[in-house]
């Protein structure tokens, strides 16, 4: 009971805190640069995550693709 609370107390404390840091970037370096910014450390994080925890994966160009189409689509 105490760790749950203890987990969403972190999690609301973290979820205020980076908005609070985003406007800082925003103000700083602007709101596209912000956002581009913000998708490529996300990005290399997953990447990063997917390499080490998800099962062996056989790549193709069909893969790639559709990887690539999904980032487009999700940036836009």
């Amino acid at each position: 009971m105490l760790s749950s609370f203890l987990f969403g107390l972190i999690a609301m404390l973290a979820w205020g805190s980076a908005d609070f840091f985003a406007k800082k970037a925003v103000d700083k370096i602007g709101t596209y640069a912000t956002l581009w910014w913000n998708y490529v450390v996300s990005v290399v994080l997953y990447l990063a995550l997917f390499f080490m925890f998800a099962p062996p994966v056989v790549w193709s160009q069909q893969l790639v693709f559709l990887f690539a189409v999904g980032a487009i689509v999700t940036f836009l």
